[in-house]
């Protein structure tokens, strides 16, 4: 009978067959919607299918606008980020700079201490007395005008 497919389909007469379309007018030949389904007769575009056409160009127009917008607003988000980054950097620089000067200041006080303490020694031990052994009383010089401290013997 048929040696392949191809040849059973070729031996169809599709002619014949019909399917409505969405205007009242048949297509021949086919069932798909094809653009000869959208206009009519006399070559003009149906009133639904225009209505549709404009229909579809409003979405995509507002979806364009949605999407530029949003994407405005990820750009000024972004641009309020880098702004809050450079200022975040600059305040970590300033910080690393601040502890930096810190800790040369406490290794030299630590060092001015250290030295304080091996002249003390010296010192108490050139006087014969140790602070341990005496009590500082606080004394005011009216004539420089300053403080002074006096070792009493405990």
């Amino acid at each position: 009978m048929f040696q392949s497919p191809t040849d059973f389909y070729n031996s169809l007469d599709v002619s014949s067959v019909t399917s409505p379309s969405s205007d009242g007018s048949s297509l021949v030949g086919t069932s798909r919607r094809t653009s000869k389904a959208i206009t009519n007769e006399r070559g003009a575009v149906s009133h639904k299918v225009e209505r549709r056409r404009e229909q579809n160009r409003q979405s995509q127009r507002a979806y364009r606008d949605r999407k530029e917008k949003h994407q405005r607003a990820l750009e000024d988000q972004i641009a309020i980020w880098k702004q809050k980054h450079g200022e975040l950097v600059k305040c970590y620089a300033d910080q690393t700079e601040e502890v930096t000067k810190l800790k040369a200041r406490i290794e030299d006080l630590i060092s001015q201490v250290m030295s304080l303490r091996s002249d003390s020694t010296e010192t108490w031990g050139r006087i014969g007395r140790s602070p341990l052994n005496c009590d500082l009383v606080p004394s005011y010089d009216k004539d420089s005008g300053f403080w002074s401290y006096d070792a009493l013997d405990v």
